[in-house]
């Protein structure tokens, strides 16, 4: 999120917000034939314009469930990440598993989950298609092997694949017709395609066969959020912070709304929540930096700028408006060391900061004359 200027010395908050096309949105990972509870989260940004919203909406990438913990390796057999090698080595699978005979299904599950735990460590390591390629193996020697198809679909979408990835998914959901992470998934996907109304059926077939899933409330409340229906989208904070009460995303997600709605002193206590739980939560000292420059309150906003890029040093956006706030104090020369640091982090933002300033002088000499 950004600061725009209005007038030479005047400034208005304009900030990113709810972009739906989340290019690093998590997913349900799972780790074999069997569900786990345990999970973990990433956070993740995206931005658009949008001058009536304030915020950069964090989408929690979640639920990825725990990876396994299992070596997929034995002393008889040493993957090597290598890609010259991948097609020799998938090749060795059936060796590697001697158990496996024909017509055996308990030894076809465990061929199937080799293939799994190996299209988890090449997914991890990065190596997407080679990923998709271990679980399609997986799927052929077990064809009700859903986790597969779930994970599959993961993959499809981090190569933006989008269309593919549901129809994982969707493969997913037929075999498991109540997979609460697949229909997430799908709403991750369907969102990233803009198609709004099957994101939220999809968010909300995920609450209907999982009600104590706080990410798809937090999900489906930046869905309705970024359609205005901001009651609504309060709810669903409400209800993921009352499932998980330690959820820095949810009090982040919170303020925005807060914030939108000109409710700056509520959005910045909704930052500090978040940032209680997460210390190291940049983009909510960013956020609260905003909101106290509409507050007027510009020695807070420094400082919540100055503590964002400390704890983030190539955030752009803070450099931003650190510059900007300086410029509201007419010190154009600290304004002009954040554009020399924008330089080199991000050369639109910083042409933006360097016109601002230039126009700013320009005003000043014209009041002179």
């Amino acid at each position: 999120m950004t600061r725009k200027p209005k007038g030479s010395r005047f400034f208005v908050v304009l900030l990113c917000f709810f972009g739906l096309s989340f290019s690093h949105s998590q997913d349900v990972l799972l780790n074999g034939l069997h569900n786990s509870s345990e999970k973990k989260g990433r956070v993740a940004t995206r931005e658009t314009k949008n001058p009536s919203l304030v915020g950069s909406a964090i989408k929690l990438e979640k639920a990825e469930e725990n990876l396994s913990t299992k070596t997929i390796v034995s002393n008889s057999f040493q993957w090597n990440a290598d890609s010259k090698s991948l097609e020799t080595q998938f090749g060795y699978a059936n060796e590697f598993v001697p158990e496996n005979k024909e017509g055996s299904n308990q030894n076809n599950k465990k061929l199937a989950q080799y293939w799994f735990s190996l299209g988890l460590y090449l997914a991890r390591s990065g190596l997407l298609k080679e990923a998709i390629k271990a679980y399609q193996e997986s799927i052929k020697i077990y064809p009700e092997y859903y986790q597969a198809y779930n994970n599959m679909g993961i993959c499809y979408r981090k190569l933006n694949l989008y269309d593919e990835a549901i129809t994982a998914y969707m493969h997913a959901i037929k075999i498991k017709p109540d997979y609460a992470e697949a229909y997430y998934n799908c709403g991750i996907a369907y969102a990233q395609l803009g198609k709004m109304s099957e994101a939220r059926f999809a968010y909300e077939k995920a609450i209907e066969f999982k009600p104590d899933y706080p990410e798809a409330y937090l999900n489906l409340g930046l869905l309705l959020a970024n359609h205005g229906l901001y009651d609504e989208a309060i709810s669903k904070y409400d209800k993921a912070i009352k499932l998980k009460p330690d959820f820095p995303e949810a009090y982040y997600n919170f303020g925005i709304i807060k914030a939108s709605l000109g409710l700056y002193k509520e959005a910045i206590e909704a930052y500090k929540k978040a940032i209680k739980l997460k210390p190291d939560f940049a983009e909510a000292y960013n956020n609260m930096g905003n909101a106290y420059a509409a507050l007027g309150m510009t020695s807070e906003e420094i400082n919540s700028y100055k503590t964002a890029i400390l704890l983030k040093p190539d955030f752009a956006e803070a450099y931003y408006n650190l510059g900007l706030a300086y410029l509201s104090l007419g010190d154009k020369i600290s304004a002009l060391k954040q554009y020399e640091i924008l330089k080199s982090l991000d050369q639109d933002k910083a042409l933006d900061l360097y016109w601002i300033i230039r126009r700013v002088d320009q005003e000043e000499e014209k009041l002179k004359d």
